[in-house]
């Protein structure tokens, strides 16, 4: 992906710093996506793919703050996603486990 963003850049004659910015988004989206971390993928992506837009329409000062304040966002809500995975994970071994009676039983 990454390689044929580049070379949609150079073949639609695009100017190359920003919009490597959006190809570096998209690529970590879709990686993220595939290979079922697509929520981190999500988050990276935002950041590439908002400093694209930040510098390819001038906007970096307020811009800047909008993208830090949605990647807080996102974050906190990985977080929360992740630990309520790990618990489930943790409930359903727990359930699974059979029951230990010590390392010499009587």
């Amino acid at each position: 992906m990454l390689l044929t963003g580049i070379g949609l850049i150079f073949l639609l004659r695009l100017d190359f710093f920003p919009a490597i910015l959006g190809v570096l988004g998209l690529s970590s989206i879709l990686a993220g996506l595939a290979t079922g971390r697509g929520w981190y993928g999500l988050q990276s992506g935002l950041w590439w793919v908002g400093l694209f837009f930040l510098f390819y329409y001038h906007i970096f000062w307020p811009g800047i703050l909008i993208v830090l304040g949605v990647s807080a966002l996102i974050a906190q809500f990985l977080r929360g996603r992740a630990n309520r995975e790990r618990r489930e994970v943790a409930r359903i071994a727990k359930q699974a486990a059979p029951e230990r009676r010590g390392l010499f039983p009587k």
